[in-house]
């Protein structure tokens, strides 16, 4: 938990760099976030080269961002891995012959689990750098500006303030059992169901506790503030040079007109 915890505060930390990304409006990275990610799913489950370009936003972002990619590549791991499990079924469902070649054809299979191991990587990449960038105050900000609702940005706001809250809860707990199981591995099945009502108990004990204690204060419908934000040159370039760059990425195979303009083919 400690360190789902550390990792928070660290994207956290990421986000108050100064850099030429840092200084553009949360809500244009979102809005180029959520066109990339939209770009990327909508690709055929067999385009593997087409999909290739889109590496240069995560490449762009990350050199001027200075954001370091140990750290995206040690958080999107444990999705990563469940993204193999699941391409490595492809080859088994999907047997029909793919011409890779000419006189060279593989399972389509292993094209298809190309295709989703990118899809996967391209799109944790994204949003994960968008976090680095913006932030969770970003998040906010960008979903206030896009006239979302009050009460689901006040939900988003709260449940990451005190996320911190619900791990220290479970942590009490699982040390608790711990002492009053010492050598055993893990815990026991016929124990998950009263650990999760406790934990559920003692968290809403709590929240509730804090939600009294803000009352007192002067708890308002909106802990989040307004900032006045205006768009400038920077931000108007950035958007609109991303977004017509994907949708050439989508429209156009990038790779293969590369590779006939380095033949002569269209020369």
């Amino acid at each position: 938990m400690n360190n789902s915890r550390d990792k928070l505060r660290w994207m956290e930390s990421l986000s108050l760099n100064n850099t030429v990304i840092h200084r553009i409006k949360p809500l244009h990275h979102f809005i180029v976030t959520l066109v990339f990610i939209l770009t990327v799913v909508s690709f055929n489950k067999y385009s593997v080269s087409q999909m290739l370009p889109l590496f240069l936003y995560p490449a762009v972002m990350v050199v001027m961002g200075e954001i370091p990619v140990i750290f995206i590549l040690r958080t999107i791991l444990p999705a990563m891995v469940l993204i193999l499990l699941l391409g490595a079924a492809n080859p088994f469902l999907d047997t029909r012959d793919w011409i890779l070649l000419p006189g060279f054809t593989i399972n389509a299979g292993w094209v298809s689990a190309a295709a989703l191991i990118l899809r996967g990587l391209l799109t944790l990449t994204a949003t994960l750098l968008f976090m680095a960038v913006a932030g969770m105050q970003g998040l906010i900000s960008a979903l206030e500006k896009l006239k979302v609702p009050d009460f689901f940005v006040t939900l988003l706001a709260f449940t990451f303030r005190y996320m911190h809250v619900l791990q220290d809860e479970g942590g009490s707990i699982i040390r608790a059992y711990r002492l009053r199981a010492p050598g055993q591995k893990g815990i026991a099945m016929n124990s998950w169901g009263s650990m999760g009502g406790q934990w559920f108990i003692r968290s809403c004990k709590r929240a509730e506790r804090i939600h009294t204690a803000m009352a007192c204060r002067g708890l308002s419908e909106k802990i989040y503030q307004k900032r006045p934000e205006k768009t400038n040159y920077l931000d108007f370039v950035w958007i609109s040079a991303w977004i017509v760059y994907f949708l050439l990425c989508r429209f156009l195979n990038l790779p293969q007109l590369l590779g006939d303009l380095s033949t002569g083919i269209i020369l």
